[in-house]
């Protein structure tokens, strides 16, 4: 995340990195990486988008529950596409292609 304030980016997006082939618990690495990027957020204004496989709704879901642990008001748990506003930066979780994510300067 320095790295890409440094580079005057608005936008970054990560993987679920772990919860493939390493077989991390699911629920840790959403626990650690959404709380790291809220701790990242208060130093460096950007857009963090977590991609997560459409086939992986158990990750999805997993991310989406540490997301709406960070938010006051609700927002319906149906949708593929949740955020929150943290600080100077935005937290978001997504279904669909990390290859496919574009990034903002």
């Amino acid at each position: 995340m320095k790295q890409a304030a440094n580079d005057n980016c608005r936008s970054i997006a990560f993987p679920a990195i772990g919860c493939g082939l390493a077989k991390c618990s699911t629920s840790l690495v959403a626990q650690t990486m959404i709380q790291e990027v809220h701790r990242q957020l208060a130093k460096y204004p950007l857009s963090v988008i977590f991609v997560i496989k459409p086939e992986r709704s158990d990750i999805y879901d997993e991310f989406n529950k540490e997301i709406r642990l960070l938010q006051e008001p609700k927002q319906p748990s149906n949708v593929e596409y949740i955020s929150t506003t943290i600080g100077k930066g935005t937290i978001e979780v997504e279904k669909g292609n990390i290859t496919k994510q574009k990034v903002t300067r």
